[in-house]
């Protein structure tokens, strides 16, 4: 006789205990709505970034990864489908309103920041990935989890809402901040700019540039190309057009690790999103990241070390961070 399973209970203290060692693969009966999703989501090609597999999105504290064509937007800015992509995924707030003749894609996912956690009455909780999770609602294709530790929300709808959800993690963002002191890989060689030194490994070209281009239809959200160093006197500026395609997960975060100096004190001083209060000290220098929810990299404005202007410094990090975390901690004055 074919065995049915586990009963009911023995289901949920299985699922419980499970969720509490952080084990998110779970068997089919311990949840049942998540199970045939998630291993056709794994089938597209699970962390890898570039439009060939899923591509993580960092935004604040933690990222989900989304197949590279999926739509991803930050601040609620939606256009008309016409057809809609396979997925979609807004970073922020909601959009404000929708045109008339709106398709919505098949999947939709928003991650946001909150300011506290609602209060849920017996409220589920999970380990996904190392990140504590508070389950709001889960259906088959629906889910809301509040993420205690970073003060964020996650809502997804669709047939690969849980396929999605199942790749949540901590950002790199937090873990290359936290590594000063990491130590650069062997044979890497030593890059000299504007009064700033650092280390990168060997194979990545290097770029000079007087000219910052800034097309019209890119989004702020991004990240540097991989293996590249990119070494700006920003002594001019321009705005290049080009024709509107809306913003994808492989296109804006399918970069890697990279390295950008920039010369302008002027945008040095401006910092969208305001500097953290959290300031790293490498050797003589001062850096300061800025507050930026959604990138592939990490900003700094550095000073000291004999610098008569600041600099901004961008670090683009991929996978655990540990190339990322390398070059940060490499960064010294080029005097020192």
């Amino acid at each position: 006789m074919a065995s049915r399973g586990p009963t009911p209970i023995r289901r949920a203290v299985l699922a419980a205990t499970c969720a509490a060692l952080g084990l998110v693969a779970l068997p089919p009966w311990a949840q049942p709505a998540a199970a045939g999703v998630r291993g056709a989501w794994a089938s597209a090609g699970v962390a890898s970034r570039g439009s060939g597999g899923l591509v993580p999105v960092p935004f604040w504290g933690v990222e989900v990864s989304v197949p590279g064509p999926w739509f991803v937007a930050e601040g609620g800015s939606v256009p008309c489908w016409s057809p809609p992509p396979a997925g979609e995924l807004l970073l922020g707030s909601a959009p404000a309103t929708r045109c008339a003749r709106h398709r919505s894609p098949a999947t939709v996912a928003r991650l946001w920041r909150i300011a506290r956690l609602p209060v849920i009455r017996h409220p589920r909780r999970l380990v996904v990935n190392g990140v504590p999770v508070v389950v709001g609602r889960s259906t088959a294709s629906a889910l809301v989890w509040y993420l205690p530790d970073e003060l964020e929300a996650l809502k997804a709808s669709g047939p690969q809402a849980h396929g999605l959800a199942s790749t949540l993690r901590r950002s790199p963002r937090g873990a290359v901040l936290a590594a000063v002191g990491a130590r650069p890989g062997a044979g890497w060689v030593s890059v000299s700019f504007g009064g700033l030194r650092a280390r990168v490994p060997s194979r990545w070209t290097v770029e000079r540039t007087d000219v910052t281009n800034v097309p019209l239809c890119r989004s702020e959200v991004g990240s540097l190309t991989a293996g590249q160093v990119l070494l700006d006197s920003d002594l001019a500026t321009e705005y290049p057009p080009c024709p509107y395609l809306p913003p994808t997960a492989a296109s804006l975060f399918g970069g890697g690790n990279g390295l950008r100096i920039d010369l302008l004190p002027a945008r040095a001083e401006q910092g969208a999103g305001g500097l953290s209060r959290s300031c790293l000290h490498l050797g003589e220098l001062r850096a300061c990241p800025y507050r930026r929810p959604a990138m592939g990299d990490i900003e700094l404005l550095v000073s000291g070390g004999g610098l008569v202007h600041p600099r901004l410094v961008w670090i683009g990090f991929a996978g655990s961070g540990r190339v990322a975390a390398s070059v940060l901690s490499s960064l010294r004055g080029a005097a020192g």
